[in-house]
This record gives structure tokens, C-alpha cells and sequence, in this order.
């Protein structure tokens, strides 16, 4: 009887796994069927781009465009880090940080997380037509600093302000993928290879951060190091963005360009 039981936990844990496999499945066939479409996309940098060296002369690449990549590169790493330190552990952080949930109360709070995370993304397909991408972005890296500084306060003693926090920070870092792309996709030509960046950046992030929020999370600084780690994260990404932004307004002239050709082959 007890092995029957067991069997039953098993299979009912099984089921989001099952479900979550066959909606991939069924997804990937919709890419295979997009591959062997007769469509191409649009080239836009090869219609606008001359326009706009038009409208704004000679002085029209960002200098030091190496040094810009490596930073953009760091960025993605930085926000993909954010998420793979706070999403996974937050549920266990509820369970065994200070306010000791019980396991319906830390779902709840990945479910924050997640609600927050799906509604800024949401949310971001109709601001994104109001406001600039630069803007976009200080929004979010505000929002996420100031969430992450209430944690670090409240975290440890309100679960509500735990809720409350969780959900502004899934929310705005949801912003901050797309509207970044935007921005540099406006400064310089990000297809062919160079597009790439940004998702090997991510996949970095996504594999370095979660063995050390564990390292640390078992560390003597305890589970509030996870909160600790992301308020750090999110002061490290705005003084990254800020040196960004200030490398994009440094310009050179179109004879002293940095040659992106070299950078797509």
C-alpha cells in the first residue's frame, strides 16, 4: 500500500514536467515550419541606415565599440543573473530564511516572482511604443535597485513586503532583455554574428550565478545572502548601463570607425 502511494506522488509530480515537454514540442514544430518558409527579414539596416548617417553627418559610431560589446556583454550577464540568483532560491529562501514559511507560503512568493515577471513583459509590448529605450531601462534599473534595497530591509521580517518586493523586482527585470537589444540596436548594427552576444551573455549568467547563490546561500551570511547578492547585482548593472550610456554619446568620425563588418564575418 505505501509503495502505491508512493507511485501516485510520483506520477502527480511528474505532470508539469510531461505538460511542460509536449507545450516545447508543439512549439518546436512551429519553428520548423518558419525555417522552411519562402519569407525573409527585413533589412533594416540597409534602408535606414544610410538616412540616418545623412541626417546626423560624419559623427556617427560609438568610440571605443570593443570596450562597449564587453559591457553589454557584462549587462546581460548582470540581468540573466538576476534572474537565475532570486527565482530559483526565493523558495527556499522563504522556507529557511528568517520568517521560517511553511512550503504554501514560499510557492506563493515564486508565484509573485513569476505573476510579476509575466506582467511586466506584458506591460512592456504597449510602453515600449511611449517611451524611448534608454528610458525603458533607467526605469527598470531603478525599480530593480529600490526593490532590492526593500528586501534587504523588509525580507527578514515582513511577508508581505516580501511578497511586494518580489513581484516589483520579477516585473521590472522583464523590461530589461528587449529594451536594452533596442538601445543598441539603435546605436549600431547587432545582426549577423554580433547578435549572438546577447544570448551567450545570458546563458553565461545563467550558468555561473546559480552555483554561487548556493555557495552562499550555505555560507555564515545565510539566506539573506541571496537577497545581499542580488541588491549588489543590481548596483553593479547601473554602474555597467551608466558606462554604456556614456560610451554611446562618445562619438568618432566615419573615417575612424570601427570596422563591424569584420565583427558579422
Amino acid at each position: 500500500e505505501k509503495e502505491n502511494e508512493d507511485d501516485i506522488d510520483v506520477s502527480s509530480i511528474s505532470w508539469p514536467f510531461i505538460i511542460t515537454g509536449l507545450w516545447c514540442i508543439v512549439f518546436s514544430f512551429g519553428f520548423l515550419i518558419l525555417a522552411f518558409l519562402p519569407y525573409r527579414m527585413p533589412d533594416y539596416y540597409t534602408e535606414h541606415r544610410k538616412e540616418e548617417q545623412d541626417k546626423e553627418g560624419a559623427e556617427t559610431s560609438i568610440g571605443q565599440l570593443p570596450i562597449f560589446f564587453i559591457l553589454v556583454f557584462i549587462y546581460y550577464f548582470i540581468s540573466c543573473g538576476i534572474e537565475r540568483i532570486y527565482q530559483p532560491m526565493i523558495s527556499t529562501f522563504g522556507i529557511c530564511g528568517p520568517l521560517h514559511l511553511s512550503p504554501g507560503e514560499a510557492v506563493v512568493t515564486d508565484s509573485f516572482y513569476n505573476g510579476g515577471f509575466m506582467c511586466g513583459r506584458l506591460a512592456s509590448a504597449v510602453i515600449a511604443k511611449l517611451i524611448v529605450p534608454r528610458n525603458i531601462i533607467i526605469i527598470s534599473l531603478l525599480c530593480c535597485l529600490i526593490a532590492s534595497i526593500s528586501l534587504s530591509v523588509l525580507a527578514s521580517s515582513s511577508l508581505y513586503g516580501l511578497y511586494a518586493g518580489t513581484a516589483i523586482l520579477g516585473c521590472f527585470v522583464s523590461w530589461q532583455f528587449g529594451a536594452c537589444y533596442s538601445w543598441v540596436a539603435k546605436k549600431v548594427d547587432v545582426t549577423g554574428r554580433i547578435s549572438a552576444l546577447f544570448f551567450i551573455a545570458c546563458g553565461t549568467g545563467s550558468l555561473v550565478t546559480p552555483p554561487l547563490a548556493g555557495y552562499i546561500f550555505t555560507s555564515r551570511l545565510g539566506p539573506m545572502s541571496i537577497i545581499y547578492l542580488t541588491l549588489g547585482f543590481c548596483i553593479l548593472q547601473c554602474v555597467v548601463f551608466t558606462s554604456m550610456w556614456m560610451l554611446a554619446r562618445r562619438t568618432r568620425s566615419s573615417k575612424e570607425s570601427f570596422n563591424l563588418q569584420q565583427l558579422k564575418q
